[in-house]
């Protein structure tokens, strides 16, 4: 616990980000806003993975198992897309005004106090006994007294789904809020706490998929989509053009900002969800960003159009591999890749492709892949832009 304590007193007199671990992996990045030695409790100014201010975060220092403050390579690339959205004004959604927090308060019940009089949402993290720790998305229904609080839950894919659950503030070992996600969610509590809907699917080989496709086409009628790749990827987005082989979606992120384009075979769709609890919450979301203008970063391109001919697919690969674009493909039943294409051998019907390895920090080696063993192809969103980004920063570092 020393050293721990050592490295956040010493990130917090350099004004230094920092990594928080959390005994169960869970990584918090940020600046030490508050630190108490006493109690051994931390408030942390968090950042998301994109490098962009994402609220505040509490932790009881027993379920911190390292601090990581020095400029490891890690950190280095966070405090370059912290730049980067810094240099290109990327959209804040989260709450920008932090909370005032006492020292010399019980800092759980403040923040849990403060949470409920503003109406904020907020997800604790309580320490069990036997197992993994339990977490709790919800508002502050009460605080029953110094040692507890009523929490009552939301769900994002079920709206009728709420429960309500005492917590004793001592078992608390994390509590985020002022978040992107919770903020968004504040902001539509009535929908949350209003009326279900039953969810309607459509099978990807039902014979009226392309009319569906015709009318998002349309309509910019937004959809969930559910790919037959092995990654556990549900898009949402409305249709950008289609024929008989592919269709390109343009697509919407978990927070409803533009998430770039996929270009899919329509053999990949393995379901399209048309309503749903969740898909109207992103729908709203995306109102609201388009409404607060924070739809659209503005290092993207959410105005594409595709010509849907016969080689679509080709035009797509050659024109990465031009732009020297990072592109994630994915094949049926098989995990997505990101890397660059790098040149096409027309003749064998292949794209030598490389790879970006899994920390992001360098490539692998490339390998040939067959056109048709490319099921999807997703480009221009903003984790493509911040990894090409970091790894020309990294290779300049190196020199």
């Amino acid at each position: 616990m020393g050293i721990v304590i050592n490295n956040l007193k010493a990130a917090y007199n350099r004004g230094a980000v920092v990594n928080v671990y959390r005994v169960d992996d869970i990584i918090f990045t940020g600046y030490v806003y508050l630190l108490d030695e006493n109690s051994e409790e931390l408030v942390l100014r968090t950042y998301d993975e994109w490098g962009m201010p994402d609220g505040m975060v509490y932790l009881d220092l027993m379920v911190v198992y390292d601090v990581e403050v020095d400029n490891s390579q890690d950190l280095q690339l966070m405090k370059r897309r912290m730049d980067i959205a810094k240099h290109y004004h990327f959209k804040e959604i989260a709450e920008t005004n932090l909370m005032p927090i006492n020292k010399l308060a019980n800092i759980r019940l403040e923040i849990l106090g403060r949470s409920y009089v503003e109406g904020q949402m907020v997800m604790v993290t309580v320490e069990q006994p036997h197992g993994v720790p339990q977490s709790y998305k919800g508002l502050v229904n009460q605080v029953v007294s110094s040692e507890a609080v009523e929490l009552i839950t939301v769900d994002k894919t079920d709206f009728s789904s709420h429960h309500k659950t005492t917590i004793q503030i001592a078992e608390i070992t994390t509590i985020e809020f002022l978040g992107k996600e919770l903020t968004m969610l504040t902001k539509n509590r009535q929908l949350l706490f209003g009326d279900s809907v039953d969810q309607v699917e459509v099978a990807g080989d039902d014979p009226h998929i392309l009319d569906l496709f015709a009318d998002s086409k349309a309509t910019h009628r937004l959809f969930e989509i559910e790919s037959a790749a092995n990654n556990g990827y549900y898009y949402i987005g409305y249709v950008v053009n289609y024929n008989y082989e592919y269709v390109i979606f343009n697509l919407v992120t978990m927070s409803g900002q533009f998430g770039g384009y996929v270009l899919m075979r329509n053999t990949m769709v393995a379901r399209l969800f048309i309503d749903s609890d969740y898909l109207r919450l992103i729908k709203r979301f995306n109102q609201e960003n388009r409404q607060a203008d924070t739809f659209l970063e503005p290092v993207l391109n959410d105005e594409r159009e595709f010509d849907m001919g016969a080689d679509v697919l080709d035009a797509l690969l050659e024109q990465a591999i031009n732009l020297h674009q990072l592109v994630r493909i994915a094949s049926r039943n098989a995990e997505g890749q990101l890397g660059y294409p790098v040149d096409m051998t027309p003749i064998t019907k292949q794209v030598h492709f490389q790879p970006v390895d899994l920390d992001y920090t360098e490539l692998d080696a490339k390998q040939a892949v067959a056109f048709n063993d490319i099921g999807e192809l997703a480009f221009g969103y903003l984790e493509a832009f911040l990894v090409d980004d970091g790894l020309n920063f990294a290779k300049n570092q190196n020199h």
